[in-house]
């Protein structure tokens, strides 16, 4: 899991993922997408398919990653 300052909007091209975002967890799928607003905790999970997609952000001044290490269950 991470977060950042920036807005950003996930588009599954090829494959299927789990994506978390705060508390919650979804799957998705080829031509699905996921907005994910900035300072939210989220990660993106692939479970060894092929995975391919776009990641659309907006700029801000910081682009920095902060990483959260949690236990993952």
């Amino acid at each position: 899991m991470h977060t950042h300052n920036y807005q950003e909007t996930v588009i599954i091209t090829n494959g299927k993922c789990k994506v978390c975002v705060a508390d919650r967890v979804c799957e998705l799928n080829e031509n699905d997408y996921v907005f994910i607003d900035g300072q939210v905790k989220h990660a993106i999970l692939n479970h060894g398919e092929l995975l391919e997609f776009f990641c659309i952000i907006d700029y801000v001044d910081d682009m920095s990653i902060q990483v959260i290490n949690e236990e993952r269950t």
